[in-house]
């Protein structure tokens, strides 16, 4: 008997498909990795991997801030879904991101500066010092929300996540990827 009987079961197809498209939305499995393609245009030369962690959480538990803010964040650590997925940039979209990266914590850096000048200085400069936080805030979020992945997760059925379309040249890309695999 050569049979080794705590091995996992070997399907017939190999390794299950993590990738795949349905409709307009992206199918996915862990480990999850998406095809050489950049998730925001679409170009498939000079890429740059990456990867993030999607969460999931059914939007009915938000419900549970009725109850309490505490029970709230107890039960969206004991029912969120999680999967790290691999994807590509171009030079060019990740320089982007970079940027609005660079942007955002320069803008939180300058409002806790701005918070430090309220605090330590004299009343009479107190509301300008006030007015640059308020504003370098609002910078920080326009500059943060300007960074861009695109990946966004949908719905979740186990085992699978689907994702919200991508912009139409990285879905038509994905599209000519997966048909050609």
């Amino acid at each position: 008997m050569s049979e080794n009987f705590y091995q996992a079961p070997q399907s017939e197809e190999g390794i299950a498909q993590q990738f795949a498209i349905a409709g307009d939305f992206i199918q996915l499995q862990p480990p999850a990795h998406l095809p050489s393609a950049c998730v925001k245009c679409g170009n498939q030369e000079a890429l740059e991997g990456e990867n993030t962690t999607l969460v999931y959480i059914n939007p009915w538990h938000f419900l549970w801030i009725l109850i309490s803010p505490l029970i709230l964040i107890i039960m969206y650590f004991i029912f969120r879904k999680t999967i790290k997925v691999d994807f590509y940039r171009c030079g060019e979209c990740a320089d982007k991101n970079r940027f609005w990266r660079n942007m955002a914590l320069g803008g939180l850096l300058a409002t806790i500066a701005a918070i430090a000048g309220l605090v330590a200085l004299e009343d009479a400069f107190a509301p300008y010092f006030a007015l640059a936080a308020g504003v370098l805030v609002i910078f920080s979020l326009v500059a943060q929300t300007r960074r861009f992945h695109g990946l966004k997760v949908k719905t979740y059925q186990k085992p699978t996540f689907y994702l919200r379309p991508l912009p139409a040249p990285a879905m038509e890309a994905f599209r000519q990827l997966e048909k050609s695999a």
